[in-house]
């Protein structure tokens, strides 16, 4: 992905310009990140975790809609790679892919970079 999101690039690539591999791995960090706050790794930031959620909807239809895929068979995809990612990478790096992440996706405030410690939101 040379100098992009997913090589901490500054600001990141642009929506469209991401591959769908790339918005693939977005989906999957940004799931890993979800499931971190869930499980209380990382700290609770609400406004992140809100678009987080939307952030998710566009990278996984970037990812699965050129593909033809089906939303079931698009979700068992995302989560097995989310699972990969969440058994090989540290909370604290998943939590910064994800907000660049986050951020690339159209529409939604930047969310910068991740607090990782600290009280909840």
């Amino acid at each position: 992905m040379g100098e992009g999101l997913r090589d901490g690039g500054a600001g990141g690539e642009t929506f469209a310009a991401m591959s769908g591999e790339e918005h693939l791995a977005c989906a999957a960090d940004i799931a890993a990140y979800a499931a971190l706050v869930e499980t209380g790794r990382l700290p609770l930031d609400r406004a992140r975790l809100a678009r987080s959620l939307a952030a998710f909807g566009w990278h996984h239809n970037a990812y699965a809609v050129p593909l033809g895929m089906g939303e079931a068979q698009a979700f068992a995809v995302v989560r097995s790679e989310r699972d990969a990612v969440l058994a090989r990478d540290a909370a604290e790096a998943i939590a910064a892919r994800a907000c660049l992440c986050i951020d690339a996706a159209p529409g939604l405030p930047q969310v910068g970079n991740p607090p990782l410690s600290g009280s909840s939101s």
